[in-house]
């Protein structure tokens, strides 16, 4: 298969054309809302499937548990030559201001997504890590979250978020779990 296709043969001996499923859209499966008709107009019900397919609207709270991080480091008193990310609330470098030494018993769990309160930055973090201040933890609610489809989840909420105002009070816990992507 190459960039994501595959041929197969019909029982016509003709060659068809379909798009594999990358591992990261399993909730698309989960969302996905389908036609229930037979064909329309010739096209074969797998193709007016696909075209009639699209994704339902989810709230965070449907794929996240929403927690506050273990230990709230505050930047100024830290000294940035360490091992362990120290993730903020920057929009680069994947939110990361730099790397720490502190009690490994305080990082957050990798595989889960940080999301600065009020600034509306959601960055995927593969591995454990430190935050600062205004910082929730999304942890998935699936085992089959991962870095390929957290950027699609990221992506989507962050065309949601774009439709709050600026500050900390539009991003509470009750108001983020809620957030329909």
């Amino acid at each position: 298969s190459i960039h994501g296709k595959s041929h197969s043969r019909t029982r016509s001996g003709t060659h068809s054309r379909t798009r594999s499923v990358p591992q990261g859209y399993w909730f698309i499966r989960l969302y996905a809302h389908t036609s229930r008709t037979g064909s329309f107009g010739g096209i074969p019900r797998e193709r007016e499937r696909e075209r009639e397919s699209r994704l339902a609207p989810f709230r965070i709270r449907d794929l996240f548990i929403v927690s506050t991080p273990k230990k709230k480091f505050n930047a100024n008193s830290l000294i940035f030559d360490g091992s362990n990310p120290y993730v903020a609330r920057g929009d680069s470098n994947n939110g990361i201001r730099g790397y720490i030494d502190e009690d490994t018993a305080l990082l957050n769990e990798g595989n889960t997504v940080s999301f600065g309160q009020d600034t509306a930055t959601l960055f995927y973090q593969e591995v454990p890590y430190f935050t600062g201040d205004k910082i929730k933890i999304f942890t998935p609610r699936s085992e089959k979250f991962n870095k390929y489809n957290a950027q699609f989840i990221i992506t989507a909420a962050k065309k949601s978020f774009a439709q709050f105002s600026w500050g900390s009070s539009s991003f509470s816990v009750n108001i983020l779990q809620d957030v329909e992507v």
